[in-house]
């Protein structure tokens, strides 16, 4: 069959599939965590990259349209060093991002979030408003 490779049947089963599981992935929590991989989602499409996958722990396996490989981990409250831990050791060797929403977090927590951000480099801090932004200037 000629066309787009995402013309083509197999793959749009298997983004059909995807979906279902990244669906199903945010409706392990609740509405927030729903939202966040929502918004990760659109983040990711409207850049022209795609979802791959879920796994363990809420991780969200995402390619960028550069073919860079992240694994974003969704985190629905006030993220923390423990967070940022976890999500390092369950993915070891891979390009990192926990995915939190800034809205509500007291400007202390936030302050905090930003000097952790910069002084702990194994994964990245990502404003779920500005994910798109974020993940378009990713480097590894």
């Amino acid at each position: 069959m000629r066309g787009k490779p995402s013309e083509k049947p197999e793959n749009r089963r298997n983004s059909a599939f995807l979906l279902r599981m990244v669906k199903r992935a945010g409706q392990a929590g609740g509405q927030s965590d729903r939202l966040l991989v929502s918004n990760i989602r659109n983040a990711v499409e409207q850049l022209g990259g795609q979802i791959v996958g879920v796994g363990l722990n809420k991780a969200v396996y995402v390619n960028l349209p550069d073919g860079r490989e992240v694994v974003v981990y969704p985190t629905v409250g006030v993220p923390t060093s423990i967070t940022l831990h976890d999500a390092t050791t369950n993915a070891p060797d891979r390009s990192v991002a926990v995915v939190y929403d800034p809205i509500g977090l007291h400007p202390s927590w936030l302050g905090h979030l930003d000097w952790l951000g910069s002084h702990v480099r194994g994964a990245r801090w990502v404003k779920a408003s500005e994910a798109a932004w974020q993940f378009a200037d990713w480097e590894t």
